[in-house]
């Protein structure tokens, strides 16, 4: 931020501050897809593209995982997976066979994380 005071064509001495704003939570990560060839009967691979704008330094990504049962659906309580920032693939494990499943993934940086994003559910 640069400021200076002007009065008809002479220009007064400027002075000049520096400063850096606080971090906001990120983007949510975008393009999160489970690939139909990596569905096993206890695995599954899961993919992302990292958050348009991170506002700050992104720190890792958290996926919740949930069975999706009854009539209840599959609402996150707890980070299942944390990964670093530098990935986006995981594979999540222990799975049941036949089972249902919806994924969601967080972008975290130093101070807040991102709302959950929509989820994909498995076949």
């Amino acid at each position: 931020l640069r400021v200076a005071v002007q009065v008809g064509n002479a220009v007064g001495q400027t002075t000049s501050v520096s400063f850096k704003t606080r971090q906001a939570a990120p983007s949510a990560p975008t393009k999160l897809a489970v690939d139909s060839q990596t569905i096993g009967s206890r695995t599954a691979t899961v993919t992302w593209k990292p958050p348009t704008h991170s506002n700050g330094e992104l720190k890792k990504y958290r996926l919740f995982v949930r069975e999706v049962t009854g009539d209840n659906g599959a609402v996150p309580t707890d980070g299942n997976l944390t990964v670093s920032r530098s990935v986006t693939v995981a594979t999540l494990s222990s799975l049941s066979p036949a089972s249902k499943y919806s994924v969601w993934v967080v972008a975290i940086n130093i101070v807040v994380r991102t709302e959950l994003i929509s989820p994909v559910a498995g076949p």
